[in-house]
């Protein structure tokens, strides 16, 4: 089985032990780091290459657009955003977020959208490429 590795950034400190809880359920989500402002998510997301990064939009330094919209490249990990936001939904989709979480969500919600992660052509992708490694 594939993993993903994830990054989580939001400023709430309830709000990443949630999303922790959350995604410690699933078997194929290994959680790599959490970032409590934007700088601090921009520059782990260069330099641990998640494959998936949990942007809340509100939080010091760079809002969660603003990180979204420093990356580039094929290095860009899914953008998810999981916040209590809803009128950045339309920003956030143009710059290729896969999915708009609104808070509060549940383990419903955050598998639907991993789900749609593994049913992209890019997840398909990273789970054939992954087997070929561990054959």
């Amino acid at each position: 089985m594939s993993t993903y590795k994830v990054l989580i950034a939001d400023d709430e400190m309830p709000a990443r032990s949630k999303m922790k809880r959350l995604l410690k359920k699933f078997d194929d989500i290994e959680l790599i780091h959490e970032s409590e402002n934007g700088v601090d998510a921009l520059e782990q997301i260069t330099k641990l290459k998640p494959d998936i990064a949990f942007l809340d939009i509100e939080m010091p330094g760079l809002n969660g657009i603003d990180v979204a919209a420093n990356l580039e490249g094929e290095e860009t990990p899914y953008l998810v955003f999981a916040t209590a936001y809803n009128e950045h939904a339309i920003r956030a989709f143009e710059l290729n977020a896969i999915d708009y979480l609104l808070k509060p969500f549940n383990e419903e919600r955050l598998g639907e959208t991993l789900e749609k992660i593994r049913n992209s052509p890019r997840g398909k992708y990273l789970e054939d490429l992954r087997k070929g490694i561990e054959q």
